[in-house]
């Protein structure tokens, strides 16, 4: 065992009279590479710490000895004492601890510090973080006390790694509903009537993070700006939500397209607003909308030519700037609305006129006009004056469907280009022939499709598809009370959970019928929506998202 060549002195709680002290063992050729002294006498302590020996947190400090190499240790009567601790979770350079008028740096991976000044018999010690290490916050604990008279060892610095939170500003939200994620997660849903959001969820630094609407509130659109990047030291606020109504647009053969604003259950919300064009729209013959680089565009047919491209304003609803006239050579006659499709990444606006011939324009990505002239495309037998179209896929084929004011629905098969592949099909209802066929649209209800096609008369017919994109079994009249007048069109959007069809005669009505989610048909009588001044004849109603 170890002893002192100098001084009274046992293995524990020795009594020492010298300040300088020579320690052998025992034991004949033997190392003892843990042997430890501590002092326990206030004022003292061991010259040269943490070179002549190692300290550790109880208050030891190790060395290794041997009866032939004794380990030499010299006391000095300071009445001064040293203040060090433990560190964890330091995994970055850059932490600087402060005590008195020492700035301790502490490197990455560090489990323990001790400041290189002495704090005199009596006084006292504030260790605090001058300076924290990349990424990292660290907090010190114990770190302050008074009147010492002994080394200060429990001190205690604990770093964690920085998080930040994700979230922004909210306008418009006057429904409940909306559930905003981040990165496909963290679902949250905001009330109506919130400013701001939080997600719960913090990031670390340089994560992404990717900002979406899961839920839209009832009634409303909401979009997003700001929503996507990455962290960068600093917590993300100005990501911002927009919230607006929804509108139905409506043609109806007067040189305003209508701007109506939804409520939850379907029906108008208010008065409908007459958005017009100089030169005059007149007379609306259909309207649909879509978005380019951005800009929400209503595209309006007229029975003078034109087509318009009319910029809608993302908060309003109304128009945000003057009409552009999309125009063609050889001139369109007398302009439906035209529908979209995009293939092989271009897309096309396809307008039906007074001719038989169904024009495939191609659309600039960004202005939202024509790129170049459009394609006329014809059929065998020809068509007759075609009104409305829309797209369909049925066993991975994409159709045309066409209606041209006659007993029949044209289906059409598409190409990669965008053109006819072949002879389009006349697709009729073998049980009551249609009257004059003036729209198509398509819903699904029950895993079944079905076409709905107006053609003219108090009837919507209801006809079930099969596989290859033709009728499965004879249309279905649906009727209302009071009955239609001579249908002219029909759409479908969904309210709170309820899908409607809504339709449009030659009144001044816009009905909105509410649909069976199993048979397809109507789930009860259809509702008038009226506005003042009254609608002429509705002829189109499209909705924004």
């Amino acid at each position: 065992m170890p002893r002192w060549e100098r001084g009274t002195a046992t293995c524990q709680n020795t009594n020492v009279s010298a300040l300088s002290l020579n320690i052998r063992t025992t034991v004949p050729n033997h190392v003892y590479l843990s042997a430890g002294i501590k002092i326990n006498t206030p004022g003292y302590k061991i010259a040269d710490l943490g070179v002549v020996c190692k300290p550790i947190p109880n208050g030891y400090c190790l060395f290794s000895v041997s009866d032939k190499t004794p380990k030499a240790i010299t006391l000095l009567k300071t009445n001064a004492y040293s203040i060090s601790g433990s560190i964890s979770g330091l995994t970055a350079n850059g932490l600087v601890l402060h005590n008195g008028s020492d700035n301790l740096p502490v490197s990455a991976n560090a489990n323990a510090f001790q400041f290189p000044s002495l704090v005199p018999y009596g006084g006292s010690y504030n260790v605090t973080v001058v300076s924290q290490p990349a990424n990292l916050t660290c907090t010190v604990t114990n770190g302050s006390g008074s009147n010492i008279t002994a080394d200060v060892t429990n001190v205690s610095v604990s770093c964690t790694v920085n998080t930040y939170t994700v979230g922004g500003t909210i306008s418009g939200l006057t429904t409940n509903g909306l559930v905003l994620q981040n990165n496909g997660g963290d679902n949250l849903p905001v009330s109506a009537n919130d400013k701001i959001f939080q997600f719960p969820t913090a990031l670390t630094n340089n994560s992404s993070y990717l900002v979406t609407i899961l839920s839209q509130p009832t009634g409303l659109t909401c979009t997003i700006t700001n929503g996507a990047g990455v962290i960068n030291g600093s917590s993300i606020n100005n990501v911002t939500v927009n919230c607006h109504p929804r509108f139905a647009y409506i043609t109806d053969l007067s040189a305003n397209l209508w701007q109506c604003p939804m409520n939850a259950t379907g029906g108008f919300s208010g008065t409908c607003t007459s958005l017009t064009n100089t030169p005059s729209l007149f007379p609306t013959t259909g309207a649909t909308l879509d978005t380019f680089s951005g800009t929400t565009y209503a595209y309006i047919g007229t029975e003078n030519n034109p087509l318009w491209q009319c910029p809608i304003d993302p908060t309003t609803g109304g128009f945000s700037g003057t009409c552009t006239n999309l125009t063609n050579s050889p001139s369109f006659f007398d302009a439906f609305a035209p529908s979209f499709h995009t293939f092989s990444g271009v897309t096309y606006a396809y307008v039906g006129d007074l001719t038989n011939t169904l024009w495939q324009c191609p659309i600039d990505a960004t202005t939202g006009g024509f790129s170049s002239s459009c394609t006329a495309l014809t059929n065998t037998p020809a068509f007759n004056a075609i009104r409305f179209l829309t797209f369909q896929t049925f066993s991975g084929i994409t159709y045309a469907y066409l209606s041209d004011t006659t007993s029949k629905i044209w289906q059409c098969p598409m190409n990669a280009t965008g053109g006819f592949s072949g002879t389009c099909t006349a697709l009729t209802n073998p049980t009551s022939p249609f009257n004059s066929t003036v729209n198509v649209a398509f819903y699904t209800f029950s895993g079944t499709t079905y076409a709905y096609i107006a053609d003219n008369t108090s009837t919507l017919w209801q006809c079930p598809m099969n596989a290859s994109g033709g009728f499965s079994a004879p249309c279905t009249a649906l009727t209302n009370s009071p009955a239609f007048l001579d249908i002219i069109f029909n759409s479908f959007y969904t309210f709170s959970g309820t899908t409607y069809a809504y339709i449009g005669d030659a009144t001044q009505t816009l009905w909105q019928c509410p649909m069976n989610a199993t048979t397809g048909g109507f789930a009860g009588p259809c509702n008038p929506l009226t506005n003042t001044p009254a609608f002429s004849a509705t002829v189109s109603a499209t909705f924004s998202a």
